[in-house]
C-alpha cells in the first residue's frame, strides 16, 4: 500500500511543485494519517489531502486554508469499487480556491465567508449527496465541473442572499446533472452559467438572470420558468416556449433529445447512457459545434467521476497466495495495474 501512495504523491508533486506537501488519509492505516481532522490540522495553505478509498465517510471538516482535496471518483473502474467519502466540508474566509476532486460528499459543501468574499472555489468530478450551499456571504468566481447532484425533488444547490452583484457572481456550472433544482429565491443579483449540463427535474421557476446553453431540461410544465433569463441552443423535452419573462434562440421546443439510455424517469444513474443518438437534435448542435448535453463541450465528463488529472489503480495484488508475512526489511512483491482516467 505504501508503494501505491508513494506514486500517487509523485504525480501530485509534479503537478502541483515542489513546495506543497501530499497528506494521505486512510481509516484503514499505511497512510500519513487514519482521520481526517487530523491530515486537516498538518496541513498548511497549498497542500493536497488525499483521501484513499475505503467506503469509509470521513465525517465533517471547517476549512479556512487553501487546500486541494482527492479521491478518486464517484464510480471509479477499479477491482473493488471503493471511492473516497466526505461527509460534509464548511468553509471559511482563508479557504478560497480551495480545489476538490473526485469525491462523495455523503452531506454537503456549505460557505460562511461572512464579509470576506470567497472566490475561486473549483469542483471537478464529484457526487453531492444533498448539495452545495454558497448562500452565505459573498461568493464569486467559483466553478463546478462534471459533478452530479442525485438528490430529488428539492435544491441541489442554494444561491438566494445576495444584495448585490458583488455578492454573488459568476458562478458556473459546466457538465453537470441536477435531479432537483437551484434556489435562487428569484434573487437578481445570482448571476450564475449552466452550460452543457441536464436538468431532470423542475423548472426555473427559482432562478433570474441565469445564462443556460447547450443543456438538456426534463421539465414537466409548458412555460419555461423564472425570470430575466437567457437560453441558447437547448433541448426542452417538455416545454413549449421561454415565456414572456426569459429570451433566448437557437433551442428545441418539446423536442426528445433521443439519448441511448436515460432510464424511464430521467434521474439520474450511473448505470444510464446519456450520450445521444445518431439523428437527435442535439448532435453539433451546441454554440461550440459539440453536442448538447454533458458528454458535449470540452471537460470530459465521464460516467466514472475519476479525476482527470491522475493515474487511476486498476489493481494491486500481492505476489504469491496466501499474502507472505513479511518482516521490517523484508520485500514484498506487489503488481500494480494503472491507466489513464476513464473519461468521454
Amino acid at each position: 500500500m505504501k508503494n501505491l501512495i508513494y506514486t500517487l504523491a509523485i504525480t501530485f508533486c509534479l503537478t502541483l511543485g515542489l513546495q506543497a506537501k501530499i497528506i494521505t488519509v486512510s481509516n484503514l492505516g499505511g497512510a500519513n494519517y487514519t482521520n481526517l481532522t487530523d491530515a486537516y490540522n498538518a496541513a498548511i495553505a497549498g497542500d493536497t489531502i488525499y483521501i484513499e478509498p475505503t467506503n469509509f465517510n470521513h465525517g465533517n471538516i471547517t476549512s479556512n486554508k487553501r487546500l486541494t482535496w482527492v479521491g478518486t471518483g464517484w464510480n471509479p473502474a477499479t477491482t473493488n469499487g471503493y471511492i473516497s467519502i466526505i461527509n460534509s466540508v464548511f468553509i471559511e474566509s482563508g479557504a478560497d480556491s480551495s480545489r476538490f476532486y473526485g469525491l462523495f460528499f455523503n452531506d454537503y459543501l456549505s460557505t460562511d465567508p461572512a464579509t470576506v468574499p470567497i472566490g475561486h472555489l473549483f469542483i471537478e468530478n464529484c457526487m453531492f449527496n444533498n448539495y452545495i450551499d454558497l448562500n452565505d456571504g459573498p461568493i464569486i468566481n467559483c466553478v463546478i465541473r462534471n459533478t452530479v447532484f442525485p438528490r430529488i425533488s428539492s435544491p441541489n444547490v442554494y444561491l438566494y442572499d445576495a444584495d448585490s452583484i458583488a455578492d454573488r457572481s459568476n458562478i458556473i456550472f459546466i457538465s453537470c446533472y441536477f435531479n432537483g433544482h437551484i434556489e435562487g429565491y428569484m434573487n437578481p443579483f445570482n448571476l450564475i452559467t449552466l452550460d452543457h449540463c441536464i436538468w431532470a427535474y423542475n423548472d426555473f421557476s427559482r432562478i433570474s438572470n441565469a445564462l443556460v446553453r447547450n443543456s438538456v431540461i426534463y421539465t414537466g410544465t409548458s412555460t419555461v420558468g423564472g425570470s430575466n433569463n437567457l437560453f441558447f441552443n437547448n433541448i426542452f423535452y417538455y416545454n413549449t416556449s421561454l415565456g414572456v419573462a426569459n429570451s433566448g434562440s437557437g433551442n428545441y421546443f418539446n423536442t426528445n433529445p433521443q439519448m441511448v439510455n436515460p432510464g424511464g424517469n430521467f434521474y439520474w444513474s450511473h448505470l444510464e447512457d446519456y450520450h445521444l443518438q445518431p439523428g437527435s437534435a442535439g448532435i453539433n448542435a451546441a454554440i461550440d459545434g459539440s453536442n448538447i448535453g454533458i458528454h458535449g463541450g470540452s471537460s470530459n465528463f465521464s460516467m466514472s467521476g475519476e479525476p482527470l488529472w491522475i493515474p487511476i489503480v486498476r489493481s494491486l495484488n500481492f505476489q504469491g497466495a496466501p499474502v507472505p508475512l513479511v518482516q521490517p526489511g523484508d520485500t514484498l512483491n506487489i503488481t500494480i495495474e494503472a491507466s489513464r482516467p476513464q473519461m468521454d
